[in-house]
């Protein structure tokens, strides 16, 4: 039997803990003695403890899936810190040197006069402009 870990968070962090700071708290000696008197509760078997491979790829695959779109996420809030005077001029670029679909088109009109598009139009209008810089577009 091996001990849970979390008897330690739960007994560090506990809300009747006379110091508020968990970090002073645990250099007490009261802590630790208290601590040291409380039973602990044991993982039952090994099974308990380990995660089989099946369960490890399904954790991996929702990391995965979470950082992708954590990262779609965070593009998205990128074009908001893009000076608002470049989307008139990729507008004006693009009517240029290249022809817009018609979506590409509405979502850059919608930059330009509200400043503002969705997440899904967000993806079209970063990947107008990247389409555009590899075009010699420069902000």
């Amino acid at each position: 039997m091996a001990p849970n870990p979390s008897n330690t968070h739960e007994h560090l962090t506990r809300a009747d803990r006379p110091q508020e700071n968990v970090t002073q708290w645990a250099k007490q000696d009261l802590c630790w003695t208290s601590f040291r008197d409380t039973p602990l509760e044991y993982f039952e078997t090994a099974e308990d403890v380990v995660v089989s491979d099946a369960e490890r790829a399904v954790e991996i695959a929702a990391a995965k899936e979470e950082r992708v779109e954590e990262s779609k996420l965070l593009g998205y809030f990128d074009l908001f810190k893009v000076d608002p005077k470049t989307w008139p001029a990729l507008k004006e670029f693009t009517g240029q040197n290249f022809a817009l679909s018609e979506k590409e088109t509405g979502v850059l009109r919608a930059m330009v006069t509200k400043n503002y598009v969705t997440e899904s139009q967000g993806k079209v209008l970063s990947s107008l402009l990247k389409k555009a810089e590899k075009e010699g577009f420069r902000a």
